[in-house]
């Protein structure tokens, strides 16, 4: 059940060894109370690699999303949540919060009437509906004001138009970001692995590399040298992607503020 309606993400129940998803959560939960939400979705992200069907983790990014603003990566993550989880009430929560804020009141009112019948009488959804039906009367009486004090300027609406292109780039981008991301951090993971199978073995046993299919007998030193290789390209390339994350983050939120001061939405 949702205990209130402030934006919190789940913490961690105390363990005396965490598995590698639960420390993952468990530091972005440590960055998300500091507000560092770049940092702690970092985490979430590195949770969800270890353990991408977990329901949780999506919502915890998802709430890091809705701080920054990004609600329509908050929308995204929220989904994933609930299909990861159809019984996850707080994934409800998230996404109704993210679709309220894209303008989608009906898609926010359904929600949370699915909400309910997973716990009906829930006091946090319940007033959650009525916030809804405030924020889309208010939007109805706005929309009806501008029309008729104001219509958008060809050049505004030119404006408007281009910068929802960008955020649609950057959009695709950040997703590509992620994927290449987790893509680098997996095969680090396998360099280091080997690497530490190889280091304990006599200089006498014989090391082969895979070459397509087949197995060519290898020199150690060729070996060593080319996972050391890997491993510094590989590391690279991690911070490289971190940094264009958090370029891309920052760069979807500012747009999403300048595309709703420009049209007044």
């Amino acid at each position: 059940m949702i205990m209130s309606t402030e934006a919190k993400v789940e913490e961690s129940v105390p363990q005396v060894e965490l598995s590698p998803a639960e420390q993952a959560k468990k530091e972005g939960n440590d960055a998300f109370l500091a507000k560092n939400y770049v940092e702690a979705i970092k985490h979430y992200t590195k949770a969800i690699e270890f353990e991408p069907n977990t329901a949780i983790f999506y919502s915890n990014r998802s709430a890091c999303h809705a701080s920054l603003k990004d609600w329509q990566s908050a929308y995204d993550d929220a989904l994933v949540s609930i299909s990861k989880d159809p019984k996850f009430i707080k994934g409800y929560y998230r996404l109704a919060s993210a679709q309220t804020e894209l303008g989608k009141y009906d898609d926010a009112e359904t929600t949370l009437r699915a909400a309910l019948t997973l716990e009906p009488g829930n006091d946090v959804l319940m007033k959650q509906i009525r916030t809804l039906k405030t924020k889309k009367a208010a939007a109805v009486a706005a929309t009806k004001t501008k029309k008729a004090t104001k219509q958008l300027d060809e050049a505004t609406i030119k404006e408007a138009m281009e910068l929802q292109e960008q955020l649609n780039a950057y959009h695709r981008d950040l997703r590509s970001v992620r994927n290449a991301l987790a893509s680098a951090q997996r095969e680090a993971r396998m360099n280091s692995v080997t690497t530490n199978q190889i280091t304990p073995l006599e200089p006498t046993v014989a090391l082969y590399r895979s070459v397509g299919k087949a197995f060519v007998l290898t020199p150690r030193a060729d070996v060593e040298s080319r996972l050391e290789n890997e491993i510094t390209e590989l590391t690279k390339a991690q911070r490289d992607l971190t940094d264009r994350e958090e370029y891309l983050t920052r760069r979807i939120a500012s747009h999403t503020n300048n595309l709703r001061e420009l049209t007044g939405m």
